[in-house]
């Protein structure tokens, strides 16, 4: 399978979890091990004959990392709810256990299925409005106050306009207790749909290059009365996952192509087909799926959660049905000639044809025999030769023409220089 998987997205932070675990060293303290982001991002409308085009559509992609670094870069720069955040990464999918309660008998249900997510590379955030920190000063009475009178005392007294998006507890110092308070002016929905409008073309990214996992589902004519074509493709993963299965080396992501494309990819493609897919990643947030209780038997339609790719362009590879040409479809390649056949073919041309030649000048052979040199080497034939070791050599003004023109050779430290 081929390796290439490439993410980027730029996008609005629009809810996202820490998940904590107790350091062992410190028993008092917690470590985030992991951060998932939901993100909303926005893709261009999608061009397809027979399908609905109309305004671009916002997504909101799962972004999940359990890089120290990352999670150290989101924590000192204060992740919260409202930041624009640029994300270069790979789709992932996992296999994850799910659990849904039966509609029946009411009993816990668990079964296998996949969960798909962005796994970042890179992150940087990026502010539509600049976040500022301050310290509040709370005394010991306060400090024991109910946290709704406490946020309510540090709206007060902040100095600065906004709302505040995070509380740090500093700790104790003159008997006075600090809290740090960082405070952001309210961000509103028409810039945030300004900023996703003019990142709509790298708003939401995604390039993959993987083979079909089985033939395409074609259907011609869908709900919406647009063509589908779904396949699923797999890609060799060129990176570890800590909360993964370590014998896992793939990801398995769905594609779902539109329209003409649609009709293309179903002529075109077969299972084992290896393909390049440009496009954007579609969540389909909530769809319905059949699943039977294993204590009562009975079908539930229970809420699933999904990620797929909507292709811009495909590009057959190889193994394709429309790459593939029977041998008599191919022109007959001409043989070419041998030299000696071909001179023995070639017509003669008449005297009248030839172009006239050009008239020899003989020249003086005086000039020839200043011209001559020795076998040797290029040094002239007045010079001596030189011994076998290199030595017996000698400056000759000779050999640069009349011996009673030659001057020498001038440099800037010679008397004279630059006088001309």
């Amino acid at each position: 399978m081929a390796i290439h998987n490439q993410v980027v997205l730029n996008g609005q932070v629009q809810d996202f979890k820490r998940i904590v675990r107790s350091d062992p060293k410190e028993k008092e303290s917690k470590k985030v091990v992991q951060i998932n982001i939901q993100l909303l991002v926005m893709r261009r409308p999608q061009i397809a004959d027979g399908n609905k085009k109309g305004d671009p559509r916002t997504d909101i992609v799962s972004v999940r990392t359990r890089d120290l670094k990352i999670i150290d870069y989101l924590e000192r720069n204060c992740l919260a709810k409202g930041d624009m955040l640029e994300v270069f990464g790979i789709f992932c999918t996992v296999r994850s256990n799910k659990n849904f309660i039966c509609a029946k008998c009411g009993k816990k249900n668990t079964y296998e299925g996949t969960t798909s997510f962005v796994h970042p590379l890179t992150v940087r955030i990026a502010e539509l409005k600049p976040k500022r920190t301050e310290i509040i000063k709370l005394t010991e009475t306060e400090r024991h106050l109910p946290g709704d009178e406490i946020n309510q005392l540090l709206l007060e007294r902040k100095s600065m306009p906004g709302s505040i998006i995070r509380i740090k507890e500093l700790g104790m110092k003159d008997n006075l207790y600090l809290v740090q308070i960082t405070v952001r002016e309210k961000i509103t929905n028409a810039s945030v749909k300004d900023w996703l409008t003019w990142m709509a073309e790298g708003s939401n990214r995604i390039c993959i290059v993987g083979n079909l996992c089985n033939d395409p589902n074609y259907n011609p004519i869908d709900k919406d009365g647009g063509r589908v074509c779904t396949y699923q493709v797999g890609i060799n993963r060129k990176v570890f996952l800590r909360d993964d299965d370590p014998s896992v080396k793939a990801d398995y992501p769905w594609v779902k192509s539109l329209g003409e494309q649609a009709q293309k990819d179903s002529e075109a493609l077969r299972m084992g087909s290896l393909v390049l897919v440009d496009g954007s990643i579609q969540a389909k947030n909530s769809f319905f799926v059949k699943r039977k209780c294993d204590y009562c038997d009975a079908i539930n339609n229970v809420t699933d959660f999904a990620q797929e790719i909507i292709p811009y362009s495909v590009e057959y590879l190889k193994n394709c049905i429309s790459l593939e040409r029977e041998e008599d479809d191919y022109p007959e390649i001409p043989e070419f000639l041998d030299m000696e056949e071909e001179a023995d073919e070639q017509e003669e041309i008449s005297e009248e044809d030839k172009e006239p030649e050009e008239p020899v000048v003989e020249e003086d052979s005086s000039l020839e025999e200043e011209r001559m040199f020795s076998e040797s080497g290029l040094a002239p034939e007045n010079r001596e030769d030189w011994n076998d070791d290199g030595t017996g050599y000698e400056f000759h003004p000779e050999d640069y023409g009349d011996a009673s023109g030659f001057e020498g050779f001038s440099s800037m430290f010679s008397e004279g220089y630059g006088d001309d």
